[in-house]
């Protein structure tokens, strides 16, 4: 099971497309992966609605989305 919660969590950041039960696809960048205690993982791109990876088919990565390293921030002016 943990290997299926690694894997899912590889996942954010990539652009990716499936069908579900609809007839075109959805794609999008994959921003959260809710994994639950029974061991059902979803993933939701978007802030849309959650997919349910078991009922996912044709799933594709289309790609990786690069992100730039955050600027350096000084926490302590907060506190001062």
């Amino acid at each position: 099971m943990a290997v299926a919660h690694t894997t899912a969590l590889n996942l954010i950041g990539k652009y990716v497309s499936f069908y579900t039960d609809t007839l075109y696809p959805h794609i999008g960048v994959i921003d959260s992966v809710s994994i639950y205690l029974d061991g059902r993982i979803e993933i939701s791109f978007e802030a849309q609605e959650f997919y349910d990876l078991s009922q996912i088919s044709k799933f594709n990565i289309l790609g990786e989305v690069k992100t730039q390293d955050p600027l350096p921030f000084d926490y302590r002016s907060l506190f001062s």
